[in-house]
């Protein structure tokens, strides 16, 4: 009887260091937060263009075709329910950055009524937790 009360405490003890130790290991090496990260990055650059029939070509500021211009990331699923999509808003030099949910998307751009949108548009692209992805859309404008 002694005997079993002895093994119980040495199982007690032995269970106690163990757990402290695991417990310790989490001070010396803490998860970082990319751990734990369910999002990636897309980053890139649109290019509308030619914007003139004649080089040079000189656009005025209000007629910047990426000012008004989105990006849309629509989700189809791969990794989470379709879901409503997430808009990037173009650089005065077409470029972006977004953050997004790791899941599949389509690409397509706001009031893109060149003629190169229909053949540029949409694209799709897979987005991979803690990865980054460059995406670069080159838009012809068939201007000639």
């Amino acid at each position: 009887m002694l005997k079993n009360i002895l093994k119980a405490i040495g199982l007690i003890l032995l269970a106690s260091v163990v757990l402290s130790f695991v417990y310790s290991l989490n001070f010396l090496y803490p998860p970082k937060d990319e751990d734990f990260k369910t999002s990636g990055t897309v980053f890139g650059k649109v290019s509308i263009g030619p914007l003139c029939p004649v080089e040079p070509c000189t656009v005025p500021p209000e007629s910047n075709p990426y000012a008004s211009r989105n990006l849309i990331f629509t989700p189809k699923g791969g990794g989470r329910p379709a879901d409503l999509p997430f808009t990037s808003k173009l650089n005065s030099d077409g470029s972006f950055n977004i953050e997004l949910p790791e899941s599949d998307y389509e690409i397509s751009l706001s009031d893109c009524q060149f003629m190169g949108c229909q053949f540029s548009l949409p694209k799709m692209i897979s987005v991979k937790a803690n990865q980054t992805l460059e995406l670069n859309l080159d838009i012809d404008t068939g201007i000639r």
